[in-house]
């Protein structure tokens, strides 16, 4: 007989009750932090479900992936004069109408922001997509102006202006409840992002009014967390308290092959020693310690929704079943107890199956406790994106997981699924997920009509 998996209310808030269980108490201290991508947009794996999950793990901080300005963050594609006027786009869609207010169309997604903070312990930070913002960015003027709903607002003298973009981010921040900008460096001339920091540097009740943050995209191509354009001495001259992100993507960028865990440790020993000897332009010696840095685990590889499990990368925590493999742990651990004064860490969720588990084990690494994290469990909903080993759930959320013991291959589930939805009278989506290996997988099982 095969168990079926509801993913009603029922089951729902039940599982969300023993994951609550499993979450410890609440952590004190050292960033704890979680990257959600909002992409496709406007949500992509932030549901409400999910976000109310995530709303009551242990994180500390939530950077909430798919901030643009413009559609694609491409100024030619601001058509129209509302667009020309605020360029701002959250994931896609325009966040603030007129009168500055969130439209109708935007209330799921400043729904599921508000349910990541019930309780307004957490801080939340908007990540701004590098790539064409940063080129529009670089497009705009940079002369002083009275930034204001007049001049910024439609027809306004300062559309067009880096200063009006400022106004614009406030705007936005207010209207969602954001408290912090994080800019994500992908490579490449940093010049508009260098001009934002200018004008946000220039403005004080902005300024000190939000968190501030930023991300070398990549680990390869040069750019760190001592990157001087766009990255800590741009902070650091235009005055602006910050936090850098070291990211690091197992099974991709400094590993591949993969990488072991000391040579993770020795990536941030690396970025300090280099912080050590660097000078900015107008405040002199780069002040950039391990306080500031925060460390990212990625539990996928960078080509995660391409490579099964199976590939051979010993890093990756993207699985649910594999959550317990040491080397995943150790990097958290090992990289913290040799920089125990280190700012934090985050984990990236785009294939992120459990927040609780990797919540709780996170702030037990950063802040010394001990706290019970449970086993790791499937959330209901899906978090994350669509493919070969994802949730057999994922393109149809209110799919049912049929178990049917152990499938080996992809050419396997051709034949073993359509049999096993058909035994409970429904059918296969064409997905299929191992839940135990070697042991058993689930089906991905929908209405037959």
């Amino acid at each position: 007989m095969y168990r079926v998996i509801h993913t009603g209310p029922f089951i729902t808030t039940l599982i969300f009750i023993l994951m609550l269980l499993f979450s410890g108490s609440s952590q004190a201290g050292k960033i704890n932090a979680a990257y959600i991508n909002t992409q496709p947009e406007p949500l992509g794996s932030l549901t409400l479900s999910t976000a109310h999950i995530y709303g009551q793990t242990v994180f500390t901080r939530f950077n909430i992936m798919g901030l643009t300005l413009c559609p694609g963050g491409n100024g030619s594609q601001c058509t129209t004069p509302a667009e020309q006027a605020n360029p701002i786009h959250w994931g896609g869609g325009q966040p603030l109408d007129a009168s500055w207010q969130v439209p109708a169309n935007m209330q799921p997604v400043l729904s599921a922001i508000q349910a990541l903070n019930p309780n307004g312990d957490k801080k939340l930070f908007a990540s701004m997509i590098g790539g064409q913002t940063n080129n529009y960015l670089a497009g705009l003027a940079t002369t002083s102006i009275t930034a204001n709903a007049t001049n910024c607002g439609l027809n306004g003298s300062g559309v067009g202006n880096i200063h009006c973009a400022v106004f614009y981010l406030d705007q936005f921040f207010t209207a969602y409840g954001i408290h912090g900008l994080d800019i994500d460096l992908e490579g490449g001339n940093q010049q508009g992002f260098v001009n934002l920091l200018t004008a946000i540097g220039n403005t004080t009740t902005i300024k000190n009014k939000y968190l501030w943050s930023f991300a070398p995209y990549v680990d390869y191509s040069g750019y760190s967390a001592v990157a001087l354009q766009g990255g800590s001495c741009a902070f650091q001259d235009n005055g602006l308290s910050y936090i850098a992100g070291r990211q690091y993507y197992s099974g991709g960028a400094i590993g591949f092959p993969p990488q072991q865990v000391d040579d993770l440790v020795n990536t941030l020993g690396g970025e300090l020693q280099q912080a050590s000897t660097t000078n900015c332009a107008a405040t002199g010696a780069l002040q950039l310690g391990a306080r500031q840095m925060v460390m990212g685990l990625a539990p996928y590889s960078v080509l995660g929704d391409q490579f099964p499990h199976g590939r051979g990368f010993p890093n990756t925590c993207q699985y649910y079943y594999q959550r317990n493999n040491p080397d995943c742990a150790a990097m958290m651990t090992k990289v913290i107890s040799q920089y125990p004064d280190i700012g934090g860490a985050f984990v990236w969720t785009s294939g992120l199956i459990d927040p609780t588990y990797y919540a709780c084990y996170m702030g037990n690494a950063l802040n010394g406790t001990s706290n019970d994290c449970g086993q790791p469990q499937p959330i209901p909903g899906n978090a994350g994106y669509c493919g070969p080993t994802q949730p057999a759930n994922c393109s149809n959320p209110d799919a049912l997981d049929i178990q049917a013991g152990p499938i080996w291959s992809n050419q396997e589930a051709q034949t073993v699924c359509p049999q096993t939805c058909g035994d409970v009278s429904l059918r296969w989506n064409g997905q299929w997920n191992t839940t135990q290996p070697g042991v058993m997988s689930v089906c991905g099982c929908v209405p037959k009509s």
